[in-house]
């Protein structure tokens, strides 16, 4: 049989590293076990979690305890802790208001903007907090584009309907009239475009029944 060395180095190493961890295993086990015992589990824990760490402690696999013994003592560290997180969290406002930290969410930031808040000038000023967290013109173009509002699709319907688009019927109709007089104020801050608006004001007429026509 002709020799093969990198068959003999491959089994001398995992002979070696079986060794060794063999020695770590008989080593370790028992005190990661040990200092599981010690950890008082809180009662909160879901009950897997507590059956498993009765495992690793009673002389398990030691890599199963030295799995479990980090998430033990962070679980009781986190119950320590908690009394005092509200504390934690009072001592760091002073810092976070030196430093001016805090940036409002998307969604907020939208809302103001279609607002004009705190006016028009401003306004844009509130898209900033955003590029603050990484947004970039882009995205916040986007952002923009998803904050115009559209129709249901029940009103998209009605829309086609009533004769919406139809530039015929509208001056025949007059479904246009008094829309020049509107104060479209309040529709933009809802995200409404002057061009919604108007879909909506030429659907709100309502069609004469057969009836009232017939009389």
């Amino acid at each position: 049989m002709a020799y093969k060395p990198k068959k003999v180095l491959k089994d001398t190493f995992a002979s070696v590293l079986t060794s060794g961890l063999e020695a770590i295993e008989e080593e370790a086990l028992p005190i990661a076990s040990e200092e599981l015992k010690k950890i008082e589990l809180p009662p909160d824990m879901p009950e897997f979690y507590k059956e498993q760490l009765k495992k690793a402690a009673g002389g398990g696999k030691f890599i199963q305890a030295a799995a479990l013994l980090p998430y033990a003592i962070g679980a009781v560290l986190g119950l320590a802790l908690a009394p005092v997180a509200p504390f934690a969290e009072w001592a760091g406002m002073p810092l976070r208001r030196l430093l001016d930290t805090y940036r409002l969410d998307p969604a907020s930031v939208t809302r103001l903007w279609l607002r004009g808040f705190p006016d028009e000038d401003r306004k844009e000023e509130w898209w900033d907090d955003l590029r603050a967290q990484g947004w970039s013109d882009d995205r916040v173009n986007a952002a923009k584009e998803l904050a115009h509002f559209l129709p249901s699709p029940a009103d998209a319907i009605a829309f086609l309907a009533h004769e919406v688009f139809e530039p015929e019927m509208i001056e025949k109709y007059g479904l246009d009239s008094e829309f020049e007089a509107l104060d479209l104020t309040l529709p933009r801050k809802i995200g409404m475009t002057d061009e919604m608006s108007l879909n909506y004001w030429r659907n709100h007429w309502t069609h004469a029944s057969w009836m009232q026509i017939v009389e």
